[in-house]
């Protein structure tokens, strides 16, 4: 058996500091890296991603956010497929908002709206441009009966011959109860479409 041993990485930092009553500077750095050992090194991928923004926080500890963020994708390994060498390095810049709001004791809402634009050093077909971000609705009925509502739009990354992110869409519900302190019971139910894109169309010469 040839056995594959694939690395990943994580590094995440962040900077906030109070600059005025309810208003935040905010400034974050990640880094993630995806490693294969001996199989598919042409997947072995890299990202580098920082952004700045200001958040307002209430005395409520509700908070608005507004950010602007760069990643650049870097793919170390050339991927070379029918004679046609490629690679699948891109930048993606984001401009979002996003909320964490607690109307009251029954609703909580969560959301990141945004713009989000990818474009590739090669191959411009499989750049992306769109809205992008996630809703989330809590309700807390009472003490033990809540309900959540989920709605996503958001691109990922995915390595492979013909594709290198995934666009989901999906909404989901979740109700849930809680039986004691020590017990609860949740159901979920999730329709999720998932489009495998970036397919740098040069394989059957389109």
């Amino acid at each position: 058996v040839d056995r594959n041993i694939r690395v990943t990485g994580k590094l995440h930092g962040a900077l906030r500091f109070w600059l005025m009553p309810d208003w935040w500077p905010v400034s974050i750095l990640d880094r993630a890296e995806i490693s294969d050992e001996r199989a598919q090194r042409s997947a072995d991928h890299e990202d580098q991603a920082g952004s700045v923004g200001v958040e307002y926080r209430t005395a409520a500890d509700n908070s608005v956010v507004f950010q602007v963020r760069r990643t650049d994708g870097v793919s170390p390994n050339d991927i070379e497929f029918a004679g046609f060498p490629f690679d699948n390095d891109f930048k993606q810049s984001d401009v979002e908002t996003v909320v964490d709001w607690r109307a009251n004791g029954f609703w909580r809402t969560r959301a990141r709206l945004g713009y989000t634009q990818r474009k590739h050093d090669e191959f411009s077909d499989r750049d992306f441009s769109g809205l992008t971000g996630y809703w989330w609705q809590d309700w807390f009925a009472n003490g033990k009966l809540a309900f959540n509502l989920t709605a996503k739009r958001e691109i990922g990354s995915y390595q492979d011959f013909t594709t290198n992110y995934i666009e989901t869409t999906a909404l989901a519900f979740t109700p849930t109860w809680a039986y004691s302190d020590k017990l609860r019971f949740q159901a979920g139910l999730e329709l999720r479409k998932r489009d495998y894109q970036g397919d740098p169309n040069i394989f059957l010469g389109t």
